[in-house]
């Protein structure tokens, strides 16, 4: 049968013990694609951006091992699609999760705003935000957000539930129009 998942929320995570080689197979709607945050052993790593196609993106290379987590930090997209289809992961091996899920979680609902960059979300943008995906001022990235710096600061884990129609460039002062 069809195991493909789609998704298309901000901080949407998968987490897996495993050997490498790691990779995640996805099919991005967006034409920019997507980021996410690649944490290893809970130490943010990588960021990894996407295409708008079917692709294999490397995680781990021969021989590495750890607690992967593969996060989506690009917020969701009504009005052009940031729709994902998770198609599985390629692995050396994997492993049962050694962490046992947290037993406090935080949900954060909310708009493009509340989750789009960080914290602090006024330019210039700390170097921990990722790539402008071609235009300098829409730097995003939910892991960044209040809600996802406060859940790991009080050990909880976090779901993310904010969308926009207008997109991040709109709600973050860029002079290009994205609508």
């Amino acid at each position: 049968g069809n195991t493909t998942l789609y998704f298309d929320w901000p901080s949407v995570y998968i987490e897996v013990e495993a050997v490498g080689p790691l990779s995640i197979l996805l099919t991005e709607r967006w034409e920019h694609g997507n980021e996410y945050s690649i944490s290893l052993n809970g130490v943010a790593s990588a960021q990894l951006n996407t295409t708008n196609a079917s692709s294999e993106y490397a995680i781990l290379k021969q021989g590495e091992s750890g607690h992967v987590r593969i996060e989506k930090v690009t917020e969701g997209r009504q009005d052009i699609g940031g729709l994902v289809a998770f198609h599985g992961l390629k692995a050396g091996q994997l492993k049962p999760l050694r962490k046992k899920p947290s037993g406090r979680r935080i949900e954060c609902i909310g708009d493009s705003a509340m989750v789009g960059n960080h914290a602090e979300r006024w330019y210039p943008y700390p170097d921990d935000c990722p790539t402008t995906r071609g235009t300098p001022q829409s730097r995003e990235s939910s892991r960044l957000s209040w809600c996802p710096v406060l859940a790991r600061s009080l050990n909880a884990d976090y779901q993310v539930e904010c969308c926009s129609g207008d997109g991040l460039i709109m709600t973050d002062g860029d002079t290009c129009q994205s609508v």
